[in-house]
């Protein structure tokens, strides 16, 4: 794996799968960060990539393999923007209120934020990066210069089976069920 800006400090997260029985396929994120930019890279183990090329983009890349990353701009995620990425470019963005109350219409501006997944025999890359003054100017960095975020995957099986997927995750949200719009699921990153 190679990762670019190596001279910088770079915080690897573990991950976990709290509502799987049959295990989950290996998953790893890099953050890092310049001045001025925040630089992420995911990568997935994945045997069965699944994505849906529908006429509903929403539905599409919902019900397809993808890194998701949430930044709120408090603990109550009375703000929070998403971004879910699939291995096939696709990049699905929201802005959300606690809870669930969600506005797909919210897009993160192209010159904001970068992402580009990459295909190989062992499943996929995604590296990506944002803007930290955009971020600020979200309310997402606060005065500790801290993200409180949530990192996430969802692994697809099988196409059309929205029940044969694994929900992946770094902050367990001990939820009886997955759910990661909920702040349980988010911690923070310190910039």
């Amino acid at each position: 794996m190679h990762h670019p800006y190596s001279h910088t400090l770079r915080t690897q997260l573990q991950f976990s799968a709290p509502w799987s029985h049959d295990g989950y396929q290996d998953t790893e994120a890099l953050f890092w960060h310049s001045q001025d930019t925040l630089y992420f890279q995911f990568d997935g183990v994945d045997t069965s990539l699944v994505a849906l090329d529908q006429d509903n983009f929403h539905h599409g890349i919902g019900s397809s393999d993808r890194v998701e990353l949430f930044l709120s701009t408090d603990t109550l995620l009375s703000d929070y923007y998403g971004m879910e990425i699939g291995y096939d470019n696709r990049i699905l963005s929201f802005h959300g209120k606690h809870y669930r109350e969600i506005d797909y219409q919210w897009e993160w501006p192209r010159e904001q934020l970068t992402a580009l997944s990459t295909v190989d025999s062992t499943g996929y890359s995604c590296t990506g990066k944002v803007s930290l003054q955009y971020l600020k100017s979200l309310g997402l960095i606060d005065q500790q210069s801290r993200l409180f975020i949530g990192v996430f995957r969802a692994d697809y099986h099988e196409i059309g089976n929205p029940n044969r997927v694994t929900w992946i995750t770094h902050q367990d949200p001990q939820t009886p069920t997955p759910d990661f719009h909920t702040s349980s699921a988010f911690f923070y990153y310190q910039l």
